[in-house]
Formats: structure tokens, C-alpha cells, sequence
């Protein structure tokens, strides 16, 4: 809710002239970071883009590529503006002049081009603490200003930063105090009945919803199963591979489920560190059945 208010309020401060505030989401991998942000965008109709930060090398990639653009003006002197360089001959053939002026610019970046410029943006840089020195400085430009040299987010968008906590289990870089004070930060964990809400909309298998909602203490809870791999992302996906099967209770189909080499490695990853538990649900529907 707080996070939905914050994009929300994001609009009012801009009507005022004050800058939008950027977000800052940090939490374990798989929670559901960036499906809690996608359905924001879609409950208000915005745009949404995520861009994985781990994966972009050069940071061209992120704001666009630099461009030389000239100065031209109407012969009449009642519109001048800056193009690039390969729109001169256009801008000449329609009767526009150049002048002298000229300077280095940014080309608008390709994300950004796919998507409808008359509505908010929530961009969503993800794996914020995985990004290069330099891809770090250019965020900060739109983390500060939702602009980038030349180019602009459309208005009322909202930039958030996602990334898995500094905790020596993930390979993150630390976040000084400087970085970490251009964001309003949360720290998210995951809660199976928002999980479950999400499952609903989303018509996941209703008894892969209700098996977690009996036994998400055991699958997830690391304090209590310190090698417990499962989490919301690779839960689902397992569900999905398996909601094809209509009978679970079923000795054959059972089997079916709980073989690792059948499944393959989404379920070996899955089943090895809660075994017991599968077993002890296995053993209820045999045992009902």
C-alpha cells in the first residue's frame, strides 16, 4: 500500500513542480518484487518496463546513444528547434535553415520507444545492486530527474529500484549511503496471502494455491529450514508444470509428480530440500483416498 501511494502521490508532485519520488525495493530473490510492481502499472493503466541492470553492459543500452544535433530555424524566424544530424536534409527540403549552433546529444533509448509517450511510466531497474560504477552514475540521472541529457520519462511516471539484499547471500554490490538516499527504501519479504491473492488472478491450479497456504511455514520459512530453496517464482513454476495432471491423489499420478527425473530439474530443485513434507502430504491423500 505504501508504495502504491507513493506512485500515486508521484502525480500530485509533479501538477506542483516537484520532482517525483524514486523507490527503492530490496528483498530475497523469487518473492514476487517485480509482479507486485507490474500490477501496479496495470491497476492504473501505466506503462511498465523492467530493465535488468545485471545483464546491460554498456550503458548506451540504458540512455540511448550520444548524436550530434544542429539548430534550425524557419526562414521567418518564428520556430527554431534541434534535430539531428541525419533529419537535416527533411528539415532543408521543408524550408528550415541551419545555423551554426550545434552539440552533442543522446539519442532516445529503444525501451523506451516501444511504449505510448501519453501515458505514466513505472520503470523498474532491476538488479539495482548488481549494476556497474557507470551504469550507477546514469541511473542517477533518472532516479533524480526522470531525464537523461535530452530525452525525458513521460510525465507521472515513477523509476523504482529493485534489488536483493546485501546479506552474503547474494552476490550484490553495497550501496553507499549517498545511492541509497536518492530512494525511498522498503524492505519486502513474502507473504502467502498476498501470494495467494496473486495466484487467484492469475488462475494458478487452486490446489497448488492451497497446498502452500498449509505448509508455506515449512517450504519457505529458512530460519526453520535453513536449505529451503523454494520461493514464490520457482513454486509457481512447478505448479504450472504439473497442473496439467487432474487426478493428484492417484498412486500413478502421485508418482508422477514426485519423480525428479520426470519433472526434471525445476522439481529436483524443488522437492530435495522439503521431501519431508511432500511425504507427509502424499501419505493424507493416499491415506483419504
Amino acid at each position: 500500500k505504501a508504495i502504491e501511494f507513493i506512485v500515486d502521490n508521484n502525480s500530485a508532485l509533479q501538477d506542483k513542480g516537484i520532482m517525483p519520488v524514486a523507490i527503492g525495493i530490496e528483498g530475497a530473490s523469487g518473492i514476487g518484487k517485480s509482479s507486485v510492481i507490474d500490477q501496479i502499472a496495470q491497476d492504473r493503466g501505466y506503462n511498465y518496463i523492467v530493465l535488468s541492470l545485471s545483464q546491460i553492459q554498456d550503458t548506451s543500452d540504458l540512455v540511448g546513444y550520444p548524436i550530434k544535433e544542429h539548430y534550425v530555424c524557419k526562414e521567418d524566424g518564428s520556430e527554431c528547434k534541434w534535430v539531428p544530424s541525419e533529419l537535416l536534409e527533411i528539415f532543408s527540403n521543408e524550408g528550415w535553415v541551419m545555423t551554426e549552433e550545434t552539440r552533442m546529444s543522446y539519442a532516445v533509448p529503444m525501451w523506451l520507444k516501444t511504449i505510448d509517450q501519453s501515458k505514466p511510466l513505472i520503470l523498474n531497474l532491476d538488479d539495482y545492486s548488481r549494476a556497474t560504477p557507470h551504469l550507477l552514475q546514469a541511473c542517477n540521472e533518472l532516479i533524480l530527474r526522470q531525464k537523461y541529457i535530452s530525452w525525458e520519462l513521460p510525465k507521472y511516471s515513477t523509476v523504482i529500484c529493485s534489488s536483493n539484499p546485501d546479506d552474503g547471500e547474494y552476490q550484490v554490490n553495497t550501496l553507499d549511503e549517498a545511492q541509497r538516499s536518492r530512494l525511498i527504501n522498503f524492505d519486502v519479504k513474502f507473504n502467502v496471502q498476498d501470494w495467494a491473492a496473486y495466484a487467484e488472478r492469475a488462475e494458478l491450479d487452486s490446489r497448488g494455491i492451497n497446498f502452500l497456504l498449509q505448509y508455506h511455514t515449512e517450504l519457505m520459512d529458512r530460519s526453520r529450514t535453513k536449505c529451503a530453496k523454494v520461493n514464490a517464482r520457482n513454486y509457481t513454476m512447478f505448479i504450472n508444470t504439473i497442473s496439467g495432471i487432474k487426478d493428484w491423489s492417484s498412486s500413478e499420478n502421485l508418482a508422477f509428480i514426485l519423480q525428479p527425473i520426470i519433472i526434471g530439474l525445476v522439481l529436483a530443485y524443488l522437492l530435495n530440500p522439503v521431501m519431508k513434507t511432500i511425504e507427509r502430504w502424499a501419505a493424507k491423500l493416499l491415506t483419504e483416498k
